[in-house]
Order: C-alpha cells, then structure tokens, then sequence
C-alpha cells in the first residue's frame, strides 16, 4: 500500500467544519499532490444539493505524455507551413526532474482526477475539451497562427476528432451532492 500526501487546505477563512453551496476548481484541482483527497474533501464540505464544479487539466500527471500524444503533435506540426515552425522544436515530454525543478505541484497528480471524480460523485457530468493539439502542439508557435487560418481551423478539428478519440488534456465536471 502506497502512502498519500494528506490534503489540508489551511486559511484564516475557511473553517474546515463548514458546509458550501458551491466548490469549485479553475485550474488548481491539477496542482494537488492528492486529487483524490482534494476531491473527497471537496465533496465532505458541499451542504445537501451544493454543487462542484471543476474546469482544470487532466492530462498526464507531471506532463509525461504518452508516445501517441508525440506522435499526434508531431505529425501535426510537420504538416505546418515552415515560417509557422520557424525556430521551434518537436514536442518532448519533460523528465520528472526538470518538472519538479520548475513547479513540484504541476500535474502532481492530474492523471487521478477523472477517476477520483467518477467515484466521489457517481453522477458526475463530465465534458472533455481536447487540448491535444491545442495545449502541446500549438503551445510555442500559436503567436505565429493566424486567427482564421486553415491550419488553426485544422488545429481545432483534430484535437476535437481526438478528443472524442480519448485524449483529453482538459475537462469541465458537474455535480449535485
């Protein structure tokens, strides 16, 4: 049995013993070194037909991207025009260390949020946003896309495509306690 990292969130306001209308996470459930404590801990403070809301990554924890994630990015941008790809880089997923060098609470433990969420609220509405494409493949060179370009119109078709494929970067979740 592998230890967890105990989730305690501490502010002068916010009495942990209290109940809310409204949990809600933008961006920052991907920043807990326990998504599953977070989540259990979020619904524990949801008063009866509160409601938790989440918008935030889902992706590999630590960004360690799968081979099919490269190769999807990859495959993407050599297919971009040469002054779009001017300078950059093919799409590597970061070692652990640099990762916990830069931000030790990045993707912590993003990959557990899903099924965290799954089993916390078993009615959960999930919705899947892509971010494929649109978050790795398109991270350092978007600046160089044209807002109504064929190619970030193919951008947004493929990471749609893949995201009803399953791969998903992101998510917005619902639920009523």
């Amino acid at each position: 049995m592998s230890e967890r990292a105990t989730f305690i969130p501490t502010s002068k306001y916010l009495s942990i013993s209290d109940q809310y209308g409204l949990v809600y996470w933008n961006n920052s459930l991907h920043h807990m070194p326990d998504c599953t404590a977070a989540v259990e801990w979020s619904a524990e403070r949801l008063a009866c037909n509160g409601l938790f809301a989440m918008d935030d990554f889902i992706g590999p924890s630590r960004f360690q991207w799968t081979e099919r994630m490269l190769d999807y990015c990859n495959t993407f941008r050599r297919n971009l025009p040469s002054e779009v790809l001017a300078g950059a880089k093919p799409v590597t997923r970061p070692t652990i260390e640099r990762m916990l060098d830069v931000d030790p609470s990045e993707a912590a433990d993003s990959s557990s949020i899903v099924p965290a969420l799954k089993s916390v609220f078993p009615r959960v509405d999930i919705a899947f946003t892509g971010g494929t494409i649109y978050h790795l493949a398109l991270n350092d060179i978007l600046a160089k896309i044209q807002d109504e370009s064929q190619e970030l119109k193919a951008a947004l078709m493929i990471d749609d495509a893949l995201s009803l494929m399953g791969e998903n970067h992101y998510a917005v979740a619902l639920s009523v306690q």
